[in-house]
């Protein structure tokens, strides 16, 4: 069986998940270098599986791919490293898991990247410099999730970010500098959270560019 064609039936079997692909599954995470040699791979569909961890290596020698999907899963941990040498990942989708904290360094190096979707999982912390690194990113979505405290520099330095939706969590607390250096900032969904004041000291220097989507009901200044 020729090369290409064998790579293009492993394509096909994980984008319609025939029998034979939970066997990389069997113990519930993915062997590092299972997609190893498929220098053509532009899209990866691993999500409604029952994948728990993601190995550092996991994803090597894939210089083509653009899109990961790993949503609908049950991956609780994301390891440092895990979505390393994806030169040209452009969209990652890990929503819908049980990730409850992203650690500094967890998307570094990902220079391509532009839209990162986290909804739907559990994330109660987000470390400074979790997203650092990611000088495409324009779309982060972080909503339905249990964040309580926006720390420093937790978005800070992406160049490109124009969308953060940060509705439906549990933030109490939005400190200064949480957000900084963010040129083309545009859009910032808060509502459905529980703050008591809105955070003026952490966003005045976007009030004149960007649109800001809060309750209903005003709070106090």
């Amino acid at each position: 069986m020729g090369k290409r064609l064998r790579h293009m039936l492993i394509f096909l079997l994980i984008i319609l998940k025939e029998l034979n692909v939970p066997e990389a599954f069997c113990d519930k995470s993915i062997r590092p270098g299972i997609f190893a040699n498929l220098p053509e791979l532009q899209s990866l569909h691993l999500d409604e599986n029952q994948i728990t961890m993601i190995q550092p290596g996991t994803f090597k020698n894939l210089p083509q791919l653009r899109l990961l999907c790993l949503q609908e899963n049950q991956i609780g941990n994301l390891q440092s490293g895990a979505f390393r040498n994806l030169p040209k990942l452009q969209s990652l989708h890990l929503d819908e898991n049980q990730i409850t904290m992203l650690q500094a360094g967890t998307f570094g190096n990902i220079p391509k990247l532009q839209s990162l979707s986290l909804e739907e999982n559990r994330i109660t912390m987000i470390q400074p410099g979790a997203f650092g690194n990611l000088p495409q990113l324009r779309k982060l979505y972080l909503y339905e999730n249990q964040i309580t405290i926006i720390r420093p520099g937790t978005f800070a330095n992406l160049p490109q970010l124009q969308d953060l939706h940060l509705d439906d969590n549990q933030i109490t607390t939005i400190h200064p500098g949480a957000f900084a250096n963010l040129p083309l900032f545009k859009r910032l969904k808060l509502q459905n959270n529980k703050l008591s004041t809105f955070p003026l000291s952490a966003l005045s220097p976007f009030l004149p560019i960007i649109t800001i989507k809060l309750d209903q009901e005003p709070l106090a200044v």
